[in-house]
């Protein structure tokens, strides 16, 4: 098992890999498909990256056992609903209310995402400890 103390790095590796995987369909629903409103392009987008998410934070960052995805996934699906809902309305706010660039808004928003996404995984999700 990996040292604990390289967990938040693992987190962040596994972070930003899902953050592209998020950004590259976002980027191609927005500029080669046109999908508008881009909040509407960001919604499937963000569920692909919740996945990758789920995944490397289940195998990589906190090593669960297979025998402990039938509790840690219905709370992952939770935490992550409110983020992506979250993400999502903050998108709509910055981009489509406000008007502002969508691809400063989403670097700002999904920073803030991830910092939120630590703390319910370690805490909720897998619930360690200390």
């Amino acid at each position: 098992m990996p040292s604990d103390a390289q967990r938040p790095l693992r987190f962040v590796a596994v972070g930003l890999f899902a953050t592209a995987v998020h950004y590259l369909l976002l980027f191609w629903l927005v500029e080669v498909v046109a999908v508008r409103p881009i909040w509407l392009a960001n919604l499937p987008a963000a569920l692909l990256g919740i996945v990758s998410s789920f995944i490397g934070n289940y195998r990589v960052v906190f090593c669960a056992t297979i025998g402990e995805a039938g509790t840690a996934l219905p709370r992952f699906l939770s935490v992550y609903g409110l983020l992506w809902l979250g993400h999502g309305a903050l998108m709509l706010l910055w981009v489509d209310w406000v008007g502002w660039s969508y691809q400063v808004g989403f670097v700002l928003i999904t920073c803030t995402m991830a910092v939120l996404s630590y703390f319910f995984n370690a805490r909720f999700v897998f619930r360690l400890q200390g």
